[in-house]
């Protein structure tokens, strides 16, 4: 995994995407707005979790214009994935575990 410039601000998703973490992550892109972010990074070890929110999360994160890293620095399944692969940069470390599954019901 190369190294990112540790001066790009960071978003950590660890544990379920829950409401918990989306209201952190709006709070997340409001500041990066404000301060005008041309890059950022979300760290992510997640099982996974409510599909809508990480939609939502997704909304988000596309509607900024911001550089967004991604990177796996553990479990990344499921709704992590998702949200790993839809990084403009994408990086998984050694350690990481990658899932995905079919949707069910």
């Amino acid at each position: 995994m190369e190294n990112i410039d540790s001066n790009i601000p960071s978003f950590l998703i660890f544990g379920m995407f829950s409401e918990e973490i989306l209201l952190d992550f709006h709070d997340f892109i409001k500041k990066a707005q404000e301060k005008n972010f041309e890059e950022a990074v979300i760290y992510i070890n997640s099982p996974g979790g409510n599909v809508d929110i990480m939609h939502s999360m997704l909304s988000l994160m596309k509607s900024t214009g911001i550089k967004w890293h991604t990177v796996a620095i553990g479990d990344c399944m499921s709704c992590g994935l998702f949200f790993l692969v839809s990084g403009d940069v994408r990086y998984a470390s050694e350690y990481s575990y990658l899932m995905f599954h079919d949707i069910s019901a």
